[in-house]
């Protein structure tokens, strides 16, 4: 017997509508591909960028903090 009236058995929506749900799975999957490369992008050109600014960047001598300086050392 059962407690609610629903059905013995259920039918899911991945069940009745599995081509929606494998054209939704290959957009979602392509989706991550397309941003996880945009990042990765992102991530080479901050690290060339980066690298071309050490490289041009002079020898600045590092600044001496408080104690550093009230103390000489």
């Amino acid at each position: 017997m059962e407690m609610w009236g629903e059905p013995s058995e259920h039918s899911t929506a991945a069940y009745l509508y599995s081509d929606i749900l494998a054209e939704d799975l290959k957009r979602i999957e392509a989706n991550r591909k397309l941003e996880d490369a945009e990042q990765m992008e992102r991530l080479f050109a901050k690290w060339n960028e980066g690298s071309a600014q050490d490289a041009k960047a002079p020898n600045v001598p590092a600044r001496k903090g408080l104690f550093a300086r009230l103390f000489g050392r």
